[in-house]
């Protein structure tokens, strides 16, 4: 059964107060902004490891008395089969120091892990702390709103807060069922409200906290830092020169691939996949003098469709980047869905797609695409929160297949990107946390590396290629340039 939110061992929700009551009519507006949809994982579905607490995904206390500092993640995992929850992250003498919150087998309890590392070593356990659910005090507080994370469980939160909310709506919104609550406070008429979205058989989880400021009290605890806006093109500008890229200043180059040679450390997916129907193989990306060259194609209607996934996986790209790319598209329409993107390089989370071709969305908005995904588990909790934003037609001259310079700049505060040297658009930090929740931009992976993909179709777990026309027969996708920037 999928765990609900609410302390199933005390009475279920305490009584609405006058504060939430104050706050209600805020919140309502709060909380009607729907869950974004659409980005699916390209990863297939893998099975879930077997669990080594009674309590799936949880930290028993057999498993507890197991811990000691010392511990790489790695271990964690294999001692507990659990994953921690981020709370903070922070440096401190040379170190980077990463504190995870983990679901325990007690009622309401949770284990606060304490991770630590230095330059690319592995992250080691510094401090290991089992947190008792505390009485059933029903406010949280401002120092307890701190703690208060997306992707946390509905046992963590009450952990954090010893508090119990009041539901306020329930809808379902794509995959997704979900329940919003509203929670008191210690300050008067303040209130915190808290999104929670489940999928079958998963617990509920944490997809948005927002502080319900009530009159008096108008400033939330953790304001959010202001995006840096996209600087619009100055009317009247020269011309772009030819070959060129765009962007900022102030970066250094890191990498200038070699692409006519596969690069060390490179590997291929084998197999079809949940979000497409193409078969991919290694034999369908060629390092030429033209670069990388992946091609998707069948001998017939009705055959099988050939492609390749690439992975650059021993290029590195650090958490602020540039990456530019010579890309030359043939043969789109629907059915194609040929992508630019990145992944974790290390543990960390997040998908980065530069960009996207969908077949699916010819015409539309959404016909080529970057997206931002904050990630989970691979499978069905794999999207758990995401930012979009749809690359006009116009940008490439009306035609998205045929040869076009790209650059992305990944920093504190956006994902921008350039085409064939004018600035289209970005991805900002307060777009992304809105639907993936606060601190998770910050969450995201500290290294990245390249991927290049040709998908065509649809899949189980995506929509996104669309329909394949009879006719078709072979489509391209060549990567002449590939450079990594950072500061």
């Amino acid at each position: 059964m999928p765990e609900t939110p609410h302390a199933p061992s005390r009475p279920a929700f305490p009584r609405l107060t006058s504060r939430a009551v104050l706050a209600t009519a805020t919140v309502a507006a709060l909380l009607t902004s729907a869950v974004a949809g659409g980005a699916t994982a390209r990863e297939s579905a893998s099975p879930a490891p077997a669990r080594a607490g009674a309590d799936r995904g949880s930290v028993s206390q057999t498993e507890f008395d197991r811990l000691r500092p010392g511990l790489s993640r790695r271990e964690v995992r294999a001692i507990t089969s659990a994953r921690g929850a981020v709370v903070a992250r922070w440096d401190q003498n040379d170190r980077r120091n990463h504190r995870a919150l983990y679901a325990s087998s007690a009622q309401e309890s949770s284990v606060e892990i304490d991770f630590q590392r230095r330059g690319g070593a592995p992250w080691r356990t510094s401090a290991i702390r089992w947190i008792p659910a505390a009485g059933p005090h029903g406010t949280v507080t401002r120092a307890e709103f701190a703690k208060l994370k997306p992707g946390l469980t509905h046992r963590q939160v009450y952990a954090v807060t010893a508090a119990a909310g009041v539901l306020s709506s329930s809808s379902k919104q794509g995959s997704y069922l979900v329940r919003n609550y509203l929670y008191t406070t210690d300050v008067a008429g303040a209130s915190v409200a808290i999104r929670y979205r489940n999928l079958a058989g998963e617990p509920w989880k944490v997809g948005a906290v927002s502080w319900v400021a009530a009159p008096g009290n108008p400033v939330p605890p953790v304001p959010p830092v202001p995006p840096t806006p996209p600087v619009p093109p100055t009317p009247g500008e020269p011309p772009v020169p030819p070959g060129s890229h765009g962007g900022t200043t102030g970066w250094r180059l890191l990498q200038d691939l070699d692409l006519t040679r596969e690069p060390s450390g490179t590997a291929y997916t084998t197999g079809v996949r949940n979000t497409d129907q193409s078969y991919n193989r290694r034999d369908n990306a060629v390092w030429d003098t033209r670069g990388l060259t992946v091609t998707a194609t069948r001998e017939s209607e009705g055959a099988r469709i050939y492609s390749a996934d690439v992975q650059m996986r021993g290029v590195r790209m650090p958490d602020t980047f540039a990456l530019e790319a010579d890309v030359t598209l043939d043969g789109l329409g629907s059915g194609m869905f040929p992508s630019l993107w990145a992944r974790p390089a290390g543990e960390g989370q997040g998908e980065l797609d530069f960009f996207e071709y969908c077949g699916s969305q010819i015409g539309k908005k959404l016909e080529m695409k970057s997206t931002m995904i904050r990630t989970g588990s691979l499978g069905s909790g794999y999207n758990m929160g995401q930012a979009m934003v749809g690359l006009p037609k116009a940008a490439f001259a009306n035609r998205f297949d045929g040869r076009h310079l790209w650059r992305f700049e990944k920093t504190a505060q956006a994902l921008t990107i350039w085409v064939d040297g004018r600035l289209v658009d970005q991805i900002t930090k307060a777009a992304f946390e809105s639907d993936a929740g606060a601190g998770q931009w910050d969450a995201l992976a500290d290294a990245w590396y390249p991927r290049v993909t040709f998908q065509v179709g649809d899949g189980a777990g995506a929509k996104l290629g669309g329909p394949i026309p009879p006719a078709w027969r072979t489509s391209t996708m060549t990567v002449a340039a590939l450079r990594v920037y950072a500061r």
